[in-house]
């Protein structure tokens, strides 16, 4: 597992949040408490819906792939979250310890509520963890109307959140 010193406490890890992830109310339920907290983008990848869900209900859960160089469409947009090496394994065990998902590293850029500036503090470039699937199905799926909804909730709401808390202890 790879982290940053931060202040000398110990171990920290930056995680790219995507998806569900992405909810502070999602974040509260498990318990986890981050450090700091950024609107970040990985443009170097992109959506899909790839990970076995629960047919009818939820057909498929979200992960990333690396972004072709002639796709279409948006670079993903999520959170990239500081945390404790204890609130990280939280992350993993919650997303099923390695059976659905699979960590890796990922470059992100840290970008402010409108998009376009860098945070006032804190780093401009990541690297972070984060988790994709770890056995895609093709072809890729599309997400249910729940999810659909909870994201279009994420994409007003969080920035807002963010902004207002200024996430940083």
């Amino acid at each position: 597992m790879t982290g940053v010193k931060v202040d000398g406490d110990g171990r920290k890890v930056w995680y790219f949040a995507y998806g569900s992830n992405m909810s502070d109310a999602v974040m509260g339920r498990r318990g986890l408490h981050p450090i700091q907290a950024h609107n970040a983008v990985a443009p170097s990848h992109r959506l899909i819906f790839d990970v076995y869900g629960v047919p009818f209900s939820e057909p498929a859960m979200a992960s990333i792939e690396d972004r072709p160089p002639d796709a279409e469409g948006p670079p993903v947009h999520g959170v990239v979250y500081l945390l404790t090496e204890d609130d990280y394994a939280r992350i993993l065990v919650s997303e099923g310890a390695g059976i659905g998902y699979h960590e890796t590293g990922i470059r992100v850029q840290a970008v402010a509520v409108d998009g376009n500036r860098i945070p006032k503090s804190g780093p401009t470039m990541i690297d972070a963890r984060t988790l994709v699937a770890r056995f895609p199905f093709q072809p890729h799926a599309l997400p249910s109307a729940r999810y659909l909804v909870s994201q279009v909730h994420q994409a007003f709401v969080l920035p807002f959140w963010l902004a207002a808390k200024s996430v940083s202890r």
